[in-house]
């Protein structure tokens, strides 16, 4: 499911969880913090899926490229600003990778 947040484009969180419900829904969490942190249009134009890996304490352990935006500097911003958003609330016990797409406008 999509979010929206006016003027700052739009993202969907989801999680490579087994159905457990607080596996799938920690990664609508993830998505919830992205947007009450970021800063309207700071990373520009673009649309990029990001592959987030969040340690059992809130911080985030890796930020990877799933699908480019095509821009590396809009990819590079909404790497940053995933990092920068740490630390998020902590995961539930076997968490897997959390695929996100950051979109800006």
């Amino acid at each position: 499911a999509g979010r929206s947040t006016k003027g700052t484009g739009t993202g969907t969180g989801s999680a490579d969880g087994s159905g457990d419900s607080d596996t799938t829904n920690y990664g609508g969490l993830v998505l919830q913090h992205i947007q009450r942190n970021r800063r309207s249009n700071a990373a520009g134009a673009g649309r990029v899926r990001l592959k987030i890996t969040i340690a059992p304490n809130g911080r985030v352990r890796n930020v990877a490229i799933a699908k480019t935006s095509g821009s590396t500097r809009f990819d590079r911003q909404a790497m940053r600003m995933v990092k920068m958003a740490s630390p998020y609330p902590k995961p539930p016990p076997g968490q897997r990778p959390i695929l996100v797409w950051i979109t800006g406008s």
